[in-house]
């Protein structure tokens, strides 16, 4: 008789009866898989990373977007068939001919300034955002882990500048300073910068009542390493969310300067390219219509890794279909109006 393919007297021996032999051959083996055992590389775990990033409702459409805008941008000099400041052309030529996407008013092919355009837009929006994640971890970590006065002054600044619009402040302070784009990147980043910090000081006032943060502290660790090596890793996650989702709107708000005419004039740029095209929407709508499908792409390809990073960081996010996100979206106003047109009044719920 055998109990799990041992015999039976085998398997109601105890310990102490095996002979010294067997109790030496198992110490010996259970070391030698001691010894063999190594945690996982970090290749290892980029790669699960990757995998679970993919899978998302988002992810693969993201990377997509993402590598297209920026090897547009990487490698501009060498996609683009002609200068897009020199005169190619005749004015106004049609697209899809000898000018794939045609020309403007001076005669510049507009493929050319498209795809210049996204260097503007890609820079924009990973620097600002660069920017507003250093920021904001700063300031809403110290916020967060030192409370107190700190905590009142730092958060009142963050109010100051979210009360304000961000449009409105870029605008007055590229007027004063100078439309280059290193000073319009800066602006951008301390415009978007007070959302990051709200995120990081409520993850610090979480975080820092933790056993093991408490732990370091009884050990007798250093703030820094409490800081930089037990909190920060823990909080960082869904600021890298926010920050995907605001370099999206560093890159409309960069169009809009552009569009006013406060963007950089040595840069093509997506918003300068609907500037021009404004005199020209009814007779030439192509001018208009593609730098403004490369702003749509943009900003979708920001707000798609977010979305992404979310699922991927945070397990408990409420998974949404790409597929049925853009359905709803474009179903609501016609069942809205459907539901007002049968009942008379406006739907419980609905915004005018």
């Amino acid at each position: 008789m055998t109990v799990d393919g041992a015999p039976t007297g085998a398997a109601a021996t105890p310990v102490g009866e095996q002979p010294a032999g067997q109790i030496s051959a198992q110490v010996s083996t259970g070391a030698a898989i001691e010894d063999d055992y190594r945690p996982p590389s970090v290749i290892h775990g980029a790669r699960a990373w990757l995998r679970r990033f993919v899978r998302t409702k988002f992810g693969l459409v993201a990377i997509i977007l993402m590598v297209l805008l920026t090897g547009m941008a990487i490698f501009a000099s060498i996609l683009a068939p002609y200068n897009p400041n020199a005169i190619v052309g005749p004015q106004f030529a049609t697209p899809f001919g000898h000018f794939l996407f045609g020309t403007d008013e001076l005669g510049r092919d507009v493929l050319s300034s498209f795809i210049y355009g996204a260097r503007v837009s890609m820079l924009v929006g990973a620097a600002s955002g660069l920017l507003a994640l250093i920021l904001g971890c700063v300031i809403g970590g110290l916020a967060g882990y030192l409370g107190g006065v700190v905590d009142v002054v730092l958060m009142r600044i963050a109010e100051l500048f979210m009360v304000v619009p961000s449009l409105i402040l870029a605008v007055v302070v590229v007027a004063l300073l100078g439309s280059q784009l290193s000073y319009i990147v800066l602006i951008i980043g301390f415009t978007l910068w007070p959302q990051e910090a709200r995120i990081a000081r409520s993850q610090f006032l979480t975080l820092r009542e933790r056993d093991f943060v408490q732990g370091a502290k009884v050990s007798g660790f250093r703030w820094s390493h409490i800081v930089f090596k037990e909190i920060l890793p823990n909080a960082i996650a869904p600021v890298i969310v926010q920050v995907t989702l605001d370099a999206g709107s560093a890159i409309l708000l960069e169009a809009g300067l552009s569009f006013l005419g406060l963007g950089d004039p040595s840069m093509p740029s997506w918003g300068k390219m609907l500037q021009d095209a404004q005199a020209y929407l009814t007779t030439n709508e192509w001018l208009s219509i593609f730098p403004g499908i490369g702003i749509l792409f943009a900003v979708l390809a920001f707000n798609f890794l977010g979305h992404a990073l979310n699922e991927v960081m945070n397990p408990r996010a409420p998974r949404v279909s790409a597929l049925s996100l853009g359905r709803r979206m474009l179903l609501r106003p016609i069942t809205t109006s459907i539901r007002r047109s049968a009942t008379g009044s406006v739907p419980e719920g609905s915004v005018l």
